[in-house]
């Protein structure tokens, strides 16, 4: 522990820089925060908090849109800032680093705790980039001596906020780097990239929120475009923080009713454009005419296909005949037409929805997951039954997306009944029925269409559902294993790395299993790596030969896969004290596959013993 007057000399020195312009300021109040409020010692050793996988999983999920669309942005960026070694980061309100990107190798960031799932605020580390950024809700730069900590004095980061389409922080955007190169004039041009590409984060952000408004564009300035949304009346239904700023708005003032208004020069003077102003006891902004309008996005002109999303495309499989089919899937279920995903069990199916919804989908509005196969196996008779859970799912995913997993094991009478509600001809019980999902995507093995041919599986309601299509390929014969292995693993857990023999050993494996499997032997593998490093040894899939997915590699008793799988349901219902909810959610499954994991494996339900307080 180091002596109060080392501290007292450490604080002085970057209280001193008060005196040299108004960085400096907030960084003298960090420091007088980090001593006096946080009482934090700046030699302090320990290295940062990382959050586990569920932990930083739960942290990620309210910004699943943001994360989406983020992930091309962010590599731009971090081309753009490569040559002067920095890496990219996106966190949230709280700090926690949600995603990192880097032109190269994002490793040798972790030294300095510049990783997935550390947590940066000013509380736990003191004064920093991220912290002094999130404290001071505006653009900061924290160069090398003015970190609190000195083991982060060789760090220079610069942060940007981010702040939601009603003027909420929700994160931050940072740039970070080691080299001691860097001086002021790189620290300007790095500060005005990151706060250039926060801008577009924001501008999106605005845009899919009011997706089925008008959008106006009344200023322009170095952090963004003050945007405005309004409805088919022409009443302003939105405002982003620099046009609430700009216009004196809230959200009491909104709901009151302005009017938006076009006009010339002609009509009103100059210096009545872009205000709001009284016009016969009514507010109204008057917008000129030559401002820039967007027409609504959830109405796309007949024949635009937007760009693929890159992350979307990457969960697919890569390539450009699979980047033409998700354009068509995304341009559709945009307008509320349904989509079947075909592929084996196994392939991301699901994984590949949440993500189509997480991009579609504005804040709140929810994923709401059916799995037909548990409901036939429970409910065999849907009027006599009044299919409840049916029901309350699909009520449940009023304006939000409604995922039919399984699709080929809906009950006959239950298929009844979902097409007399797409129909509109007879809906699921109207006086409880409030409205319909706004996106309906169902998945599907290929058997399905055996079904419609034999007359199992109403062909009409097939042919709705199937409005646009997508096949996702076997994990054995997609191109771009490193990358998806890679990626799989950091959601494992993002510290963990795989040495060359292991990537080489998991690139030559058949993956019976797909997806599934694959992250299943990187649980396994990550629960018997040691220093955090996977490497051939931790790998169990040699011993698994396999014809086909439906061998028992699938999860079958008896199989080493089905070993392993047992292992790690197992495990994960131990640490969460048998809570199944908890459980389901670290495995990333519902509650109904993981009851159904345990009775295929055998497994009870053993509560752990907790020692009581008396003993204590």
């Amino acid at each position: 522990m180091n002596s109060p007057s080392i501290k007292r000399h450490h604080a002085s020195q970057v209280l001193a820089l008060a005196t040299r312009g108004h960085r400096a300021k907030d960084i003298a109040t960090s420091w007088q925060r980090c001593l006096e409020v946080y009482r934090l010692d700046p030699e302090r050793k320990e290295p940062i908090h990382i959050l586990t996988s569920l932990e930083l999983r739960e942290a990620r999920d309210p910004l699943d849109y943001l994360l989406s669309i983020a992930e091309q942005p962010l590599m731009e960026l971090s081309r753009q800032v490569a040559a002067a070694g920095y890496i990219v980061m996106l966190t949230d309100a709280t700090g926690v680093v949600l995603n990192t990107k880097a032109a190269g190798d994002t490793t040798p960031f972790g030294r300095w705790g510049l990783a997935t799932g550390a947590i940066w605020s000013e509380q736990n580390e003191g004064t920093n980039g991220v912290g002094v950024c999130l404290a001071e809700r505006r653009p900061i730069t924290v160069h090398r001596e003015e970190h609190f900590r000195s083991s982060y004095v060789g760090l220079t980061c610069s942060v940007t906020p981010i702040f939601d389409p009603v003027g909420r922080l929700i994160g931050g955007l940072d740039i970070s780097s080691g080299d001691s190169r860097i001086d002021e004039l790189v620290i300007a041009f790095a500060q005005a990239a990151t706060n250039q590409t926060a801008a577009r984060l924001e501008s999106e952000l605005f845009r899919h929120t009011y997706k089925n408004c008008w959008i106006a564009s009344i200023a322009e300035s170095p952090e963004g475009c003050a945007l405005i949304a309004f409805n088919k009346d022409r009443q302003l239904v939105g405002a982003n923080r620099l046009a609430r700023t700009l216009l004196g708005l809230d959200d009491d003032r909104i709901q009151r009713g302005i009017e938006i208004v076009e006009a010339g020069f002609r009509d009103f003077p100059l210096n009545a454009q872009q205000q709001l102003v009284e016009v016969d006891g009514s507010s109204a902004l008057v917008i000129d005419r030559s401002a820039q309008i967007e027409f609504p996005r959830s109405r796309p002109r007949p024949g635009a296909l937007e760009p693929a999303p890159s992350d979307l495309v990457a969960l697919a499989g890569g390539g450009a005949q699979t980047s033409d089919s998700i354009r068509r899937v995304v341009s559709s279920v945009r307008q509320g037409i349904p989509a079947l995903i075909f592929g084996e069990t196994g392939t991301g199916k699901e994984r590949f929805a949440r993500a189509l919804h997480a991009y579609l989908a504005a804040p709140g509005e929810p994923f709401i997951r059916f799995d037909c196969e548990a409901f036939a196996g429970t409910m065999r008779n849907c009027e006599n039954d009044k299919c409840d859970d049916f029901e309350e799912r699909v009520r449940a995913a009023e304006s939000g997306t409604l995922f039919l997993d399984c699709l080929g094991a809906l009950p006959s009478s239950a298929q009844t009944r979902l097409l007399d509600f797409l129909l509109e001809e007879r809906p699921l019980q109207v006086d409880k029925c409030k409205g319909r999902p706004a996106r309906i995507i169902s998945a599907s093995r290929a058997d399905i269409e055996d079904k419609v041919r034999n007359g199992s599986f109403r062909s009409d309601l097939y042919y709705i559902l199937r409005g646009a299509t997508l096949e996702l390929p076997p994990l054995r014969s997609r191109h771009e294993k490193p990358a998806l292995i890679k990626r799989l693993l950091q959601e494992v857990d993002p510290q963990l790395h795989l040495s060359d023999d292991a990537l080489q050993l998991l690139m030559n494996y058949t993956w019976p299993g797909n997806i599934r499997e694959l992250g299943l032997v990187l649980h396994v593998a990550a629960a018997s790596c040691s220093n955090q490093i996977i490497t051939a040894r931790d790998i169990d899939v040699v011993a698994v030969k396999h014809e086909n997915a439906d061998a028992p590699g699938e999860g079958q008793p008896g199989s080493t896969i089905a070993a392993a799988e047992r292992s790690v349901v197992l495990k994960q219902l131990e640490n969460n004290n048998f809570d199944i909810a908890k459980t389901a959610a670290a495995l990333g499954m519902s509650r109904a596959t993981l009851y159904r994991r345990m009775k295929r494996y055998n497994v009870t339900k053993v509560i752990v013993a907790r020692p009581s307080i008396e003993k204590f």
